[in-house]
């Protein structure tokens, strides 16, 4: 038997795409937009999106609820078990401004990369570009790694 059991998860690299999670994690249900203090998205050497710590900053991303079988897959996806990235329980705060706890992934290294993966941070910034809560000045940001 599935457990139904159920857990925050806030994506802010491409599990902002509702497509792509609907792939990954079937079970997940899309909460709002959020961010998450005290941090900056950057590009990891990967490719792919973390978030380092810098006081002052945030990062926007997306609210889901997942399930136990969601987040193994989301484990395999983002390379859990060798390293890839490592989970972390961190407290965001929603569009409404309630603040939850949730589970974020994060590289172990604070290493900034240069270059996204191809159609990446376009992908990205399409998902979130509709969104009023999303700051345009957030977007102009993942916009210059497009350099």
């Amino acid at each position: 038997m599935r457990s139904t059991e159920r857990r925050s998860y806030f994506g802010y690299g491409s599990n902002v795409l509702a497509d792509l999670m609907r792939i990954r994690a079937p079970g997940a249900s899309y909460v709002c937009s959020a961010y998450l203090d005290d941090t900056r998205w950057v590009i990891a050497p990967c490719g792919y999106a973390t978030v380092i710590p810098e006081v002052g900053k945030r990062t926007y991303g997306v609210v889901w609820t997942i399930t136990k079988d969601d987040e193994h897959n989301l484990d395999l996806v983002e390379g859990v078990g060798f390293g890839g990235y490592i989970k972390k329980q961190r407290r965001v705060t929603t569009r409404c401004g309630k603040q939850i706890d949730a589970l974020v992934y994060e590289t172990p290294s604070r290493r900034i990369g240069r270059l996204p993966q191809p159609g990446y941070i376009e992908a990205i910034l399409d998902a979130l570009s509709s969104d009023d809560f999303i700051p345009a000045r957030y977007l102009t940001e993942l916009q210059s790694w497009l350099r």
